[in-house]
């Protein structure tokens, strides 16, 4: 095989990954209830949600494993439930989740679906992310039915 041949065999196959890794949540039941249930959801390329755990990095001290300090930041709110989001929040408000599983896409939807939807969020993964799209607000699972949350002043 010549070298033109080799690179754009090898574009070809990392073309192909991409579209099965893209492609893999449609065999998760859980996540496929999740949209099911959820009145307004957006998908996010890998791209974007490369580009918004970055921004996130940027706002709050985030560790190794992808998780964010707690400790390092500065007024955050820990174990709310998320009943209780509506006292600090507007619940109207597009949110991002971010997955720890790769696999899973992050996604754009209300803050008031999240709440509503809970149970479905943490039967897709234990942890993960959500991100006000203003990039201001910061929450993080910490256990079934809690997070910890930091509004950026």
């Amino acid at each position: 095989m010549d070298e033109d041949t080799k690179r754009r065999y090898e574009l070809l196959k990392q073309k192909q990954t991409k579209i099965t890794r893209q492609n893999m949540w449609k065999e998760n039941v859980l996540f496929r209830e999740f949209i099911r249930n959820i009145s307004y959801i957006d998908f996010l390329s890998d791209e974007d949600s490369e580009h918004i755990f970055k921004e996130i990095s940027e706002h709050v001290p985030v560790s190794v494993s992808g998780h964010i300090e707690w400790k390092k930041v500065k007024n955050a709110k820990l174990n709310v439930r998320y009943d209780e989001l509506k006292n600090y929040l507007d619940l109207s408000d597009t949110y991002f989740i971010i997955w720890d599983n790769s696999d899973i896409p992050t996604v754009k939807c209300t803050l008031e679906s999240i709440v509503k939807n809970v149970d479905d969020i943490e039967a897709v993964a234990f942890s993960f992310i959500i991100v006000s799209e203003k990039m201001d607000i910061f929450l993080e699972s910490v256990k079934f039915g809690k997070l910890n949350l930091h509004i950026r002043e």
